[in-house]
């Protein structure tokens, strides 16, 4: 099952990365012309630009713990033309991120992030007015946020006020033992998940196949697109900024389900 997950997200993910590319920004010439993939005798595989190992921002040597993935990042390297951006290198970021740890965030601690995202998803608030738009979001978030109750098998309220009420010990509970069955790498996939979609019910639904990468993009941006539809949209930005979304959210999905410890859903639960 998690090979046909990794091709079909692999394949998703390179498909959005290569549309972000239609984005402008600066990077620092490119000083290297070969990549290449080790792997070390703690079956580590670390990146070679050159005959140099590449290293993270604090100075620590790059690596991954499988080779699927540093092929990934290989290619996201190989990829770089005149200039390196590392703004569209999101493997590698995501990876510099787990092995620098610059926030000193643990397990539990990211498990508490997401539980505060959950808190303030966007899936749970409605817009009471207009109308029209209210039972846009009823119909498109609705299923979701009842696959995500029944999953974990919780309650999950939706308000049309400012605030919902704090979820009981029993959903935080199922939440964090969930979060915990997963790897330091995978969590943090989670999370970058997360933070793009601003929601957890959705990045929960894309990595468990309840969703697209589209799909799940589409659904985040149920208040946009229905502004877009009623007063129309600046093409280039709309597209654009949907593009660098899409790489962004494709990437975490992957980087999450090549790092995932092949734990059963009924052990995580």
């Amino acid at each position: 099952m998690w090979k046909h997950v990794i091709q079909f997200t692999r394949l998703s993910c390179l498909h959005q990365i290569h549309k972000a590319n239609l984005s402008t920004s600066s990077g620092i010439k490119k000083f290297y012309k070969n990549v290449s993939i080790v792997k070390t005798n703690s079956d580590h595989f670390e990146i070679i630009l050159d005959k140099r190992k590449l290293k993270s921002p604090k100075g620590n040597v790059f690596y991954t713990t499988n080779e699927t993935l540093a092929s990934m990042v290989a290619a996201e390297w190989d990829s770089q033309k005149e200039k390196i951006e590392m703004n569209k290198m999101h493997l590698t970021t995501l990876s510099n991120t787990v092995i620098d740890n610059p926030g000193d965030l643990d397990s539990d601690s990211i498990s508490e992030k997401m539980i505060s995202f959950l808190e303030s998803d966007t899936l749970c608030f409605r817009m009471p007015e207009p109308e029209e738009l209210l039972k846009h979001q009823n119909l498109h978030w609705d299923p979701v946020v009842q696959w995500f109750a029944n999953f974990f098998q919780c309650n999950i309220p939706v308000t049309q006020n400012v605030m919902l009420p704090p979820l009981d010990n029993k959903t935080r509970e199922t939440l964090i033992r969930y979060f915990k069955s997963f790897n330091i790498w995978s969590l943090n996939g989670l999370l970058f998940a997360t933070e793009n979609l601003k929601s957890l019910i959705l990045a929960c639904a894309l990595i468990n196949r309840q969703l697209s990468v589209e799909d799940a993009i589409r659904l985040s941006r149920v208040e946009e697109n229905f502004q877009s539809e009623k007063w129309g949209k600046v093409e280039f930005h709309h597209d654009l900024e949907c593009n660098v979304l899409q790489a962004r959210v494709a990437a975490a999905a992957i980087f999450t389900l090549l790092n995932c410890e092949k734990t059963s859903i009924s052990q995580r639960l």
